[in-house]
């Protein structure tokens, strides 16, 4: 859309969960007379009337109505909204390919990315809004595509590289990534809050399987014993999936998660819904390596290393690596639009 200059203002439930009510702060166009593009980022609205005044974070305004898109201002916690993508999902593998499936858009991958090597991706997590993903390497590049947006990396930060990267996860607006090292260490980017890890506690003899985040400044980090712990705002719950835990998926309307082993067992814990696994199934994998829930939390999807996909609750089969053909692959995750 184009608009006069002037200080204008979104209206959506992401700008109210920043403290601003039921708007943002404004967003300053240029001079009187000029003209700027801009997008607006699904389940929000211009508002009719310039903003009087000039608002001292213009930079930052800007950057909501150019860069922002569909990341930082993207849907969070209650599922997707009206103008968002159809239900699909990525899976991505150890070689740097992603293949998406159904809704769920074709952006990029590690593997087309000129000049970089590949062959060492560990893990892969959308963004809130469905419309893109970053994909996490052992060594701890993070690639973003799509409206993911980059907002740093072990890689990136020196002298603190702890152990090898091995899960990803985004904030519940999307404005920010936990990346989890085999070590228990976390490391926060964007908006995502440090508040505590597997490390930094000495939690002796666990090694860190991977992270989910809770809320805006709390996440659950899954144990290689199956146990779960939580940190920030996250309850550490009680029961465990035992060893041979692979993967952990947050419910995205808040209530909880599920854990799933590699034998294809899937446990919710605190408000998750149970739908079914592979074990209930009667099959008998050895290989799965992660889940990823639908958009409303009424379902999720189990993949294995040799890409096979399976649906449950109110997820739907697309497709996969293994029911296209594909063989002599190490599939590292999957994730949900």
């Amino acid at each position: 859309a184009l608009n006069p200059a002037g200080a204008y203002q979104w209206a959506g439930a992401a700008a109210a969960r920043r403290g601003a009510g039921a708007v943002s702060a404004p967003v300053v166009f240029p001079a009187t007379g000029a003209m700027r593009s801009y997008i607006v980022p699904p389940g929000y609205a211009l508002l009719g009337a310039p903003v009087q005044g000039a608002w001292g974070g213009a930079v930052r305004g800007v950057n909501e109505a150019t860069a922002g898109m569909e990341g930082p201002l993207g849907v969070g916690r209650n599922g997707r909204s009206a103008g968002g993508p159809s239900p699909g999902y990525w899976v991505a593998t150890a070689s740097g390919a992603v293949d998406h499936y159904a809704g769920a858009g074709s952006y990029g991958s590690p593997l087309t990315h000129a000049g970089d090597t590949v062959g060492n991706e560990a893990a892969i997590a959308s963004t809130p809004s469905g419309r893109g993903y970053w994909v996490l390497t052992t060594n701890g590049r993070v690639y973003p595509f799509g409206y993911a947006r980059f907002h740093g990396s072990p890689f990136t930060t020196k002298g603190e590289q702890v152990g090898t990267d091995v899960s990803i996860a985004a904030t519940p607006d999307g404005g920010g990534y936990w990346v989890l090292t085999s070590n228990g260490y976390v490391f926060a980017f964007g908006d995502a809050r440090f508040s505590g890890s597997l490390f930094t506690y000495r939690i002796e003899a666990q090694h860190g399987v991977a992270i989910a985040g809770a809320t805006d400044r709390g996440y659950w980090v899954l144990l290689g014993t199956g146990a779960v712990a939580g940190f920030g705002g996250a309850r550490s719950p009680n029961g465990s999936v035992g060893l041979g835990a692979v993967g952990l998926t947050a419910n995205p309307t808040g209530h909880g998660y599920w854990v799933v082993t590699a034998a294809g067992l899937v446990r919710a814990f605190e408000g998750a819904g149970s739908y079914g696994s592979p074990v209930a199934q009667g099959k008998h994998i050895k290989d799965v390596v992660g889940l990823a829930a639908t958009p409303n939390g009424g379902g999720y999807w189990v993949v294995t290393a040799s890409g096979s996909v399976f649906p449950y609750g109110n997820a739907r089969f697309y497709g996969s690596p293994f029911a296209s053909g594909a063989r002599h692959i190490r599939v590292v995750g999957i994730a949900g639009t």
